[in-house]
């Protein structure tokens, strides 16, 4: 197959040194930024590449020129109000000068968090800046890109008029691949029922929608070079105006392949055009390997070109070869319409096959009935995308008329009823929004369904490595069964004139043995793909891990590993917006977590509560709750979260209970017990008085693994003065109070607990100055004590297995 294919060879060993090469680069600093301007104000100049319309702010890529400095040799995101762009007037490809304060883009402080700064960087993006003033401009610009960013501009206008709002934004995101005015509910809601790859550019219609436009160029009697040529450069600019994203590179590539082999009369070769396609694009560019966009499309592709003819030759030996084909023949329609859909769902699977070890990479998830839905949604997408082009070229039709006649586009839509082209553009958006109806009550019903998703965490490198070498293997030897079959035929032939095999019943012997022999390698193939499959969801997980997560100016602390359940105390911020949805869910995920047994909430402070309330009201989360405890006392309920938080508990069902000193709780190893507040004591003068205190205690599977941790809350040092009254004992872990307040901690209580390890949960630059020198002082007296801040460290991980303790910090 390789000899037959030597592109393909090629491209592959190409791929390969590639990746070990920009392995070796990123593993060195060298391409790492000095962050020299970060909040700095800087005026530069360079050339404008692209223009995005947001709703209340338009963002610009400039390409900076800049041949001194080679930190701002490379590309700036530049954000601009609407009346500055509307007083600017900038074209692409038009040379400005923009003047602002230079941010770096924010990075990953927990794990599972998306890394914005990583993900620009290997865009050859350096900063962005949020209040850009255009100081000067050139006349010159780039004519046909800035046409057809006007034509992409009219078409979106054609989108929010003929569809409503929901359904725009992913018509926008489907034909000129424009997320930005998708609705997060309809980007979570796709994904968990795994069918979001509906929400990009999809590469595979790009080159359908080509060649139907070459055969359409065709039959009105164009020779075959010029139709080509057409085809090509409609494919090609239908590209550059979408913003040539991952896909469509490739899709552009792979048609530009594709209509060469036709005009040099040479047999179309899938695997040959994407082998092609992955060179070029990494040649130009090979930052396109650290994309999820350029793994995940070829993967796809491979699952097509390669995996899918090899599985669906397994599976027919599994089940006897003939017996199936002459299934597929069969003179009745049921037959070959149940036939027709198992082969789809073997297409579907052959995709997850290659697809599914990045989508675990990358989301840590899976959908339990992504390969059902797909089957339903797959067939209309073609449907679905032919008639948003129907009613984008219809639309910008009518708003051309229109404003012939009334010398203007404002409202064009709007005066251009009953045109024959404004009739197209309302037949086709009803199919479309009908489809996307059909696609809204297939993935609503697929999320209810019990289990929809699978939290699968993020595999480790190696198991990915394992499982895609088992994967190839199984592959190459579902090709090579082929060729075995037709040996074994071969050599049948030539023992045909044998006495024993003369007779019909040793001619029917002789191709049992065959069918069984090629039965016996297919489910050894299968079993191969299964062991990588076990390999690719095993998970090694350490008895105990105590995670606090970098919250901002809040506080979010996880305690998980194999011996224990899942237990989470706090969940707030006031600075970090969304925390639940960008910050704890997705570090869950992570980690393997798809239920946390008991949320522990030390008092009703949105800085400890926030992202909880957020988690509650995700239902489409994927993350289970079992119950939540609070802090008993009158003081908790006059909290202006109080309400909010019941009412979203008992949305979903989850009960809340309350706690008091001397109440514990054991789950197997782990014993937790209340300390404060005190029940003796009815009132509490503020929330952080009442705040829960609770002692952990793991008992691990020999003395050396045992471990034991202090939660505080926001308690002041007077509480702090009764604990220590009471004799709480000695501590490896101790979550510092109060953010690392100077009222919330004393030296009597640090030398009576003695912690190794202390964490201070507190955001960059906040504004209470948190955590204050005279606590780090305090701590820094006994000498023995780690003192650890997420504001510094990132999350911050403790992690007890085989006799080691383990200090990771996530930033370094």
């Amino acid at each position: 197959m390789g000899i037959r294919r030597p592109v393909c060879v090629f491209s592959l060993l190409f791929v390969l040194i590639l990746s070990v090469l920009m392995l070796l680069y990123d593993s060195s600093d060298s391409g790492r930024q000095s962050g020299r301007y970060d909040g700095i104000e800087l005026g530069v100049e360079g050339t404008v590449k692209k223009i995005e319309n947001k709703n209340d702010k338009s963002v610009i890529h400039l390409k900076v020129i800049s041949e001194t400095d080679k930190e701002l040799s490379e590309n700036i995101l530049i954000y601009l109000s609407n009346e500055e762009f509307k007083r600017a007037q900038l074209h692409i490809g038009q040379t400005v000068g923009i003047r602002g304060r230079m941010n770096l883009f924010r990075p990953a402080y927990n794990r599972g968090q998306f890394d914005m700064r990583e993900y620009y960087r290997n865009k050859h993006y350096s900063y962005v800046c949020y209040d850009g003033h255009v100081e000067n401009k050139g006349e010159a610009y780039n004519h046909l890109k800035d046409a057809l960013y006007r034509i992409r501009l009219r078409t979106e206008t054609v989108f929010e008029h003929y569809y409503s709002e929901r359904y725009s934004g992913i018509i926008k995101a489907l034909v000129l691949a424009e997320r930005s005015d998708l609705d997060e509910d309809v980007r979570e809601q796709y994904k968990n029922a795994g069918i979001s790859h509906i929400l990009a550019l999809s590469g595979l219609h790009i080159v359908t929608m080509g060649f139907i436009l070459f055969g359409g160029i065709r039959k009105t009697g164009v020779p075959k070079t010029p139709a080509a040529c057409l085809a090509t450069g409609c494919t090609v600019l239908y590209c550059i105006m979408t913003g040539m994203p991952t896909s469509a590179v490739r899709a552009m590539i792979m048609f530009l392949v594709s209509m060469g082999a036709v005009l040099l009369n040479r047999t179309n070769d899938l695997r040959t055009s994407a082998a092609i396609a992955a060179f070029i694009m990494l040649v130009i560019n090979p930052s396109y390997l650290y994309e999820a966009g350029f793994r995940l499309s070829f993967a796809a592709v491979i699952g097509i070109g390669l995996v899918y003819p090899s599985v669906r030759v397994i599976v027919q030996y599994l089940f006897d070869r003939n017996r199936v084909l002459r299934l597929h023949r069969s003179d009745k329609r049921m037959v070959r319409a149940v036939m027709a859909l198992l082969r789809t769902l073997l297409f579907s699977l052959s995709l997850q096959i290659t697809t599914a070890p990045l989508t675990m990479w990358y989301y840590y998830q899976l959908p339990a009935y992504g390969i059902i839905v797909n089957l339903l949604v797959i067939p209309l997408a073609g449907i679905l995308l032919a008639g948003s082009l129907i009613t984008g070229i219809a639309g910008n039709i009518v708003l051309s008329m229109s404003a012939a006649e009334h010398g203007t586009a404002v409202s064009a839509v709007c005066t251009a009823s009953g045109t024959a082209a404004d009739g197209l553009c309302r037949i086709s958006s009803l199919l479309t929004s009908g489809i996307l109806r059909l696609y809204d009550l297939v993935t609503e019903g697929a999320n209810r369904l019990p289990g929809g998703i699978i939290i699968t965490g993020r595999p480790m490198a190696w198991q990915m490595a394992v499982y895609y070498l088992t994967v190839a293997a199984a592959v190459l030897m579902g090709y090579c069964l082929m060729h075995q079959e037709q040996r074994l035929r071969r050599a049948a032939l030539r023992q045909m004139d044998h006495r024993k095999y003369g007779t019909a019943e040793g001619i029917s012997a002789l191709r049992n043995r065959i069918v069984r022999y090629l039965r016996i390698r297919s489910a050894v193939l299968i079993c191969i793909l299964f062991a990588g499959s076990v390999v690719l969801f095993a998970r090694i997980r350490p008895g105990y891990e105590i995670s606090a997560l970098y919250a901002g100016q809040g506080q979010c602390i996880v305690m998980h590993g194999e011996d224990i359940p899942s237990v989470m105390f706090d969940c707030g911020s006031t600075d970090v917006k969304e925390l639940g949805k960008y910050t704890v869910v997705p570090f869950l995920k992570y980690c393997g977590i798809g239920k946390i047994d008991t949320v522990f909430v030390s008092h009703l402070d949105t800085d400890h509560v926030s992202g909880l309330i957020e988690i509650l009201d995700m239902e489409t989360s994927g993350i289970a709750i079992g119950r939540i405890i609070i802090p008993e006392g009158d003081v908790q309920i006059s909290s202006e979260n109080y309400m909010p938080l019941m009412k979203a508990a008992c949305r979903r069902g989850i009960p809340v209970y309350t706690l008091a000193g001397g109440d514990e709780i054991e789950y197997g190893r782990l014993r937790l017990t209340c300390l404060a507040p005190d029940k003796s004591r009815n009132t509490y003068e503020d929330l952080n008085e009442g705040s829960l205190v609770v002692s952990v205690r793991y008992n691990g599977h020999n003395n050396s693994d045992n471990f034991s941790a202090l939660m505080t809350g926001d308690i002041s040092s007077a509480v702090e003065d009764d604990l220590t009254e009471g004799g709480p004992g000695e501590y490896d872990w101790l979550q510092v109070a109060h953010h690392g307040s100077r009222s919330a901690a004393n030296a009597w209580f640090i030398q009576t607990i003695r912690p190794r390890v202390a964490v201070i949960s507190a955001g960059i630059n906040n504004r209470y100055g948190h955590p204050h020198e005279e606590t780090l002082e305090l701590l820094k007296e006994s000498g023995e004590t780690l003192i650890c801040v997420t504001s510094e460290a990132g999350e911050i991980d403790t992690v007890i297995s085989r006799g080691k303790t383990e200090i990771r910090k996530y930033i370094h």
